[in-house]
């Protein structure tokens, strides 16, 4: 369920969104290698990009592969529908507020048939929302994060799920 920071957080991201520059999918592109590995060896035919922000990096082979998804951008913010091989989710998790965290990490396994592999940053963000507060509202160490992925994928047991971690914090 959405809690009231989500739909605040959301309305923020929408403002951040309005920058040309912002959140253009850049961060994707570590991950490209990683996740084209996935495509190959699982014989990936669906696949959706949850959080994509505006997917300007995107590679051209993933046009008919991926469908784009993000709750903040007017272009992708189509609700999914159905069920996809590969999950995918780039520096995003860390931009959900904690009370929702749980929430968001059960929509995206709950899209997925095969493979989930999500991205998060465990350090504050170098941008500053609308309202001030730094773009990473949720900074928690890796066996934080750990643990609410192990939580929500136990329910989901046939699938396959890579999780990397950023800029470690041992807080």
């Amino acid at each position: 369920m959405t809690t009231k920071n989500y739909k605040k957080y959301l309305g923020l991201a929408q403002k951040m969104h309005m920058r040309e520059t912002a959140w253009d999918g850049h961060s994707l592109v570590p991950h490209i290698s990683a996740i084209n590995s996935i495509i190959t060896e699982q014989k990936i035919k669906t696949a959706l990009d949850y959080g994509c922000g505006k997917a300007k990096f995107h590679p051209a082979e993933w046009s008919s592969l991926f469908t784009k998804y993000d709750p903040g951008y007017p272009l992708y913010n189509k609700e999914p529908v159905g069920k996809y091989d590969l999950v995918i989710c780039t520096d995003v998790m860390e931009h959900i507020p904690e009370d929702s965290v749980e929430y968001v990490i059960e929509r995206i396994f709950s899209f997925a048939r095969k493979h989930v592999y999500v991205n998060v940053c465990t350090r504050p963000a170098g941008k500053k929302l609308a309202n001030g507060e730094n773009a990473h509202v949720t900074v928690k160490p890796q066996k934080w994060w750990d643990a609410v992925f192990e939580k929500i994928s136990s329910n989901y047991p046939d699938i396959t799920k890579t999780v990397i971690y950023e800029d470690i914090i041992n807080v």
